[in-house]
């Protein structure tokens, strides 16, 4: 018997070698294949990127700043989508390579080789508009339904057609799929919760395009009504496609990557990523049309990443709140009709700490592959927004989740060097003048706190101080649109933990970077120049801290848990649901009623913390 068992374990023993053996072999050749097909598909991209350029000698300065800056991005780009997909969709190897493929062709089609230059959208027509001037009245166009709607933009109604209708086959031929092979019902709401969000996004960008979105009104009520005062640039002819007149800071950084031939206004380049994507469709489209697609779809998959980030934290139901409170939050709303990098840079703090769930946190033990492409996505949200402060939050949860500290420093590392590094290549390679007039008030305010150390002034500190927490809530406020954030306050204190994590303590990780952020303003006092009278101080925007949403969310969608699971638990599960619906209503009522003409001034006081004329 003993002997009989003995060689049962020795085989078994010698068996679970063996499987272990081939699978290291297995993921040798996977490791060689994906180079084996990564390093030609980028080196042929770099040499096919030449070809956008024209490399004449009036030309030759412009195309070498586009050609250096494309090709910095494209190399570490390339080899994270195929990481990506591989990731997400590990049983198509096909599938994914051509995916990778497609997009590399795109991201370096040579435009002057193919003689594609005469496409260029902006050839006839200006580079930069101009704002309108000698307005009769301001102009508003809030939705009515009594009189007609003038157009936003042109091919409206067909934009939003084509979207719905890509969206539809998007998601019916998925669940069409999962409802054949029998998959559960809870799955197929899913899929019919997530097209819901979709249409619900659809829907808000339609009621906040052109004269009605935020960012463009509310400098209107920055003056007294009667001066007709007004910040607003055109992108389409007849009063179409308005957007706010900080439009040519934005734009000058597509046409750096394109290589058109004037100077960069290098204003905003360490945020350069998301004009890096759109470059490539701007190039032949409206950039209105292209910013709006791409904006409308970082929106969505940031709500995505609220439901599946919920969901990982704590349970589906958590997810489906936090992602419908992402789909009609104030800060998305404010800039989906904006060709900037705001909402980009509001996406991507979701989509990082899902990114970094999923990759690091999840794993048992992390391969040194997942670091490395974790470092390489957070040096593209580092270049999408200024969100160096989310190190510590990454830091602090991995320890909390008892991950390795040295090789997520290691990864956060490369993560710095691609994002400075691209920037150092500008000034030292590309020999670019840089624009410090935005990054500025981060490092005055630096040296401003270290000059209040310095002179020993007890008093004044101890005065900000006392002042502290209560500008920061009344920041928070604002920013949320009052009602989320109450329903976080009251989460707060009544949320019981999930059996998954201390939610709690996760969301004091989650807002500690924002808090941080305004600390330093705060404190450095740095002042930016009234648009009416007086001076502005920096820490006092509180669309600066929106970047909470995922913890302020996360505090809300407890709060509606623990109300409907305390009348499940009384047995009035219809007096918990109707509760829950009415919340859910108001938040997407207070986030959208401006667009129809009523509050305006909340997205006043989403930007500002003053008060305006209306």
């Amino acid at each position: 018997m003993n002997k009989i068992v003995n060689h049962s374990l020795f085989g078994t023993f010698s068996f679970n070698m063996k499987s272990l053996y081939g699978r290291k072999r297995i993921i040798t050749d996977s490791y060689h294949n994906d180079l084996f097909f990564l390093v030609p598909v980028v080196f042929s991209g770099l040499i096919l990127l030449a070809g956008r350029y024209n490399w004449a000698e009036n030309y030759q300065k412009y195309s070498i700043r586009g050609y250096v800056s494309s090709a910095f991005l494209f190399i570490f780009m390339i080899p994270l989508i195929y990481f990506l997909l591989s990731d997400f969709i590990p049983k198509k190897r096909k599938f994914n390579r051509i995916i990778t493929f497609l997009v590399a062709i795109w991201f370096s089609l040579p435009y002057h080789w193919l003689n594609l230059e005469k496409f260029y959208y902006y050839q006839e027509r200006p580079i930069r508009y101009p704002p309108y001037t000698n307005y009769p009245e301001i102009q508003t166009n809030w939705l009515s339904f009594s009189e007609k709607i003038r157009k936003d933009m042109p091919n409206e109604i067909i934009f939003f057609l084509i979207l719905i209708l890509i969206g539809l086959l998007a998601f019916l031929f998925p669940y069409l799929h999962a409802k054949k092979k029998g998959c559960k019902k809870e799955e197929l709401k899913k899929r019919a919760f997530i097209f819901f969000l979709f249409l619900l996004i659809l829907l808000q960008t339609f009621f906040h395009l052109s004269f009605r979105s935020p960012y463009t009104y509310y400098n209107n009520f920055r003056k007294p009504l009667e001066w007709k005062f007004a910040y607003d640039s055109y992108l389409f002819p007849n009063l179409q496609g308005v957007v706010n007149s900080d439009i040519p800071i934005f734009t000058d950084i597509e046409e750096h990557f394109s290589g058109q031939p004037h100077e960069t206004n290098t204003l905003i380049i360490r945020r350069a990523f998301p004009f890096y994507i759109n470059s490539q469709f701007s190039y032949f489209f409206n950039r209105y049309y292209s910013f709006l697609i791409l904006n409308i779809i970082l929106w969505f998959i940031a709500s995505a990443c609220s439901f599946k980030l919920g969901n990982i934290w704590w349970n589906r139901e958590i997810g489906a709140y936090m992602a419908f409170f992402t789909s009609c939050g104030p800060g998305f709303i404010m800039f989906v009709a904006q060709p900037m990098s705001y909402l980009p840079g509001y996406a991507s703090v979701i989509i990082i700490i899902y990114l970094f769930e999923r990759l690091i946190i999840k794993r048992i033990n992390p391969t040194i592959k997942s670091y490395i492409f974790f470092g390489i996505a957070l040096g593209f949200t580092f270049l999408t927004y200024d969100l160096f402060s989310y190190i510590f939050f990454f830091l602090l949860y991995a320890k909390f989740r008892k991950q390795s500290i040295p090789k997520l420093s290691l990864s956060i590392l490369l993560g710095l060097m691609i994002s400075l590094g691209f920037v150092w290549l500008q000034t030292n390679v590309l020999k670019i003048s840089l624009n410090n007039a935005n990054s500025k008030y981060l490092s005055e305010s630096i040296a401003n706190i270290i000059d209040l150390l310095k002179k020993g002034s007890i008093g004044e500190i101890y005065f900000l101080a006392t002042n502290l927490f209560g500008n920061f809530i009344s920041l928070l406020t604002k920013a949320f649109l009052v009602i989320t954030f109450l329903l976080a306050i009251f989460g707060l204190f009544l949320i019981c933990d999930s059996d998954k994590l201390n939610i709690k303590i996760l969301s004091l990780l989650l807002i500690l970077p924002v808090f941080m952020n305004f600390s330093i303003l705060y404190y450095g006092r740095t002042t930016f120049p009234a648009f009416y009278k007086g001076t502005e101080y920096m820490s006092d925007y509180p669309r600066l801290y929106y970047s909470a949403y995922p913890a302020i969310y996360l505090l809300s969608a407890g709060f509606l848990f623990e109300v409907r699971n305390f009348f499940l638990k009384i047995n009035l599960k219809w007096a918990g649901d109707f509760i829950v619906v009415g919340f859910l209503l108001l938040v997407w009522i207070i986030s959208n009623i401006d667009s129809f003409g009523y509050l305006p001034q909340l997205y006043f006081y989403f930007g500002y913390s003053y008060n305006g004329f209306y």
